[in-house]
Protein backbone atom coordinates (compact mmCIF):
# COMPACT_ATOMS: atom_id res chain seq x y z
CA UNK A 1 0.00 0.00 0.00
CA UNK A 2 1.26 3.45 -0.84
CA UNK A 3 0.43 6.82 0.66
CA UNK A 4 1.72 8.72 -2.38
CA UNK A 5 -1.37 10.31 -4.02
CA UNK A 6 0.43 10.55 -7.37
CA UNK A 7 1.04 6.81 -7.69
CA UNK A 8 -1.31 4.16 -9.00
CA UNK A 9 -3.31 2.18 -6.46
CA UNK A 10 -4.04 -0.81 -8.67
CA UNK A 11 -5.01 -4.03 -6.88
CA UNK A 12 -5.97 -7.47 -8.11
CA UNK A 13 -7.27 -10.73 -6.71
CA UNK A 14 -7.96 -14.22 -8.01
CA UNK A 15 -11.40 -15.79 -7.64
CA UNK A 16 -12.11 -19.30 -8.96
CA UNK A 17 -9.09 -19.15 -11.27
CA UNK A 18 -9.91 -15.76 -12.81
CA UNK A 19 -7.95 -12.60 -12.01
CA UNK A 20 -9.95 -9.45 -11.25
CA UNK A 21 -8.45 -5.95 -11.26
CA UNK A 22 -9.48 -3.01 -9.08
CA UNK A 23 -8.68 0.66 -8.76
CA UNK A 24 -8.04 0.46 -5.02
CA UNK A 25 -7.73 -1.86 -2.04
CA UNK A 26 -11.17 -0.73 -0.88
CA UNK A 27 -12.79 -1.90 -4.13
CA UNK A 28 -10.90 -5.20 -3.97
CA UNK A 29 -12.15 -5.75 -0.40
CA UNK A 30 -15.75 -5.08 -1.44
CA UNK A 31 -15.39 -7.70 -4.19
CA UNK A 32 -13.75 -10.22 -1.85
CA UNK A 33 -16.63 -9.88 0.65
CA UNK A 34 -19.29 -10.77 -1.97
CA UNK A 35 -17.66 -12.04 -5.18
CA UNK A 36 -20.83 -13.78 -6.43
CA UNK A 37 -22.50 -10.38 -6.57
CA UNK A 38 -19.91 -9.06 -9.03
CA UNK A 39 -18.43 -11.92 -11.11
CA UNK A 40 -21.38 -11.99 -13.54
CA UNK A 41 -20.80 -8.37 -14.58
CA UNK A 42 -19.28 -7.96 -18.05
CA UNK A 43 -16.89 -5.15 -17.22
CA UNK A 44 -14.72 -4.08 -20.16
CA UNK A 45 -11.47 -4.01 -18.19
CA UNK A 46 -11.96 -7.56 -16.94
CA UNK A 47 -12.89 -8.76 -20.43
CA UNK A 48 -9.71 -7.20 -21.83
CA UNK A 49 -7.46 -8.70 -19.15
CA UNK A 50 -9.09 -12.11 -19.69
CA UNK A 51 -8.38 -11.92 -23.44
CA UNK A 52 -12.05 -11.82 -24.45
CA UNK A 53 -12.02 -8.42 -26.14
CA UNK A 54 -10.56 -8.56 -29.60
CA UNK A 55 -7.14 -10.03 -29.05
CA UNK A 56 -4.03 -10.14 -26.92
CA UNK A 57 -2.51 -6.87 -28.16
CA UNK A 58 -3.77 -3.34 -27.49
CA UNK A 59 -4.30 -2.38 -31.18
CA UNK A 60 -6.63 -5.38 -31.59
CA UNK A 61 -8.56 -4.45 -28.43
CA UNK A 62 -8.94 -0.86 -29.64
CA UNK A 63 -10.16 -1.82 -33.11
CA UNK A 64 -12.17 -4.97 -32.39
CA UNK A 65 -13.69 -4.22 -28.96
CA UNK A 66 -13.88 -0.43 -28.83
CA UNK A 67 -14.27 0.05 -32.61
CA UNK A 68 -11.64 2.81 -32.71
CA UNK A 69 -10.37 3.57 -36.19
CA UNK A 70 -6.61 3.88 -35.73
CA UNK A 71 -5.38 6.99 -37.51
CA UNK A 72 -8.83 8.60 -37.57
CA UNK A 73 -10.34 8.48 -34.07
CA UNK A 74 -7.14 9.06 -32.13
CA UNK A 75 -5.76 12.28 -33.63
CA UNK A 76 -6.25 15.96 -32.82
CA UNK A 77 -9.77 17.36 -33.06
CA UNK A 78 -8.77 20.32 -35.26
CA UNK A 79 -8.93 19.16 -38.86
CA UNK A 80 -10.53 15.83 -37.95
CA UNK A 81 -13.65 14.28 -39.52
CA UNK A 82 -15.43 15.00 -36.20
CA UNK A 83 -14.66 18.71 -36.46
CA UNK A 84 -15.87 18.74 -40.07
CA UNK A 85 -19.16 17.01 -39.13
CA UNK A 86 -19.69 19.32 -36.14
CA UNK A 87 -19.12 22.40 -38.29
CA UNK A 88 -21.62 21.08 -40.86
CA UNK A 89 -24.21 20.50 -38.13
CA UNK A 90 -23.68 23.99 -36.69
CA UNK A 91 -23.57 25.62 -40.13
CA UNK A 92 -20.01 26.83 -39.67
CA UNK A 93 -18.19 27.25 -42.94
CA UNK A 94 -14.55 26.17 -43.04
CA UNK A 95 -11.99 28.94 -43.22
CA UNK A 96 -10.51 29.62 -46.62
CA UNK A 97 -6.81 29.88 -45.81
CA UNK A 98 -6.19 32.09 -48.86
CA UNK A 99 -8.87 34.73 -48.19
CA UNK A 100 -9.84 34.56 -44.48
CA UNK A 101 -7.56 36.38 -42.03
CA UNK A 102 -6.70 34.83 -38.71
Amino acid sequence: KTEDPTSFSHCDTVHEGERYHFCSEACAEIFEDEPAKYVQALLPVHQIYQGKSGGPELPQVLTDYYHINIGEDNFDYVGSPDEKRWNEIKGIKPLNKDTDAA
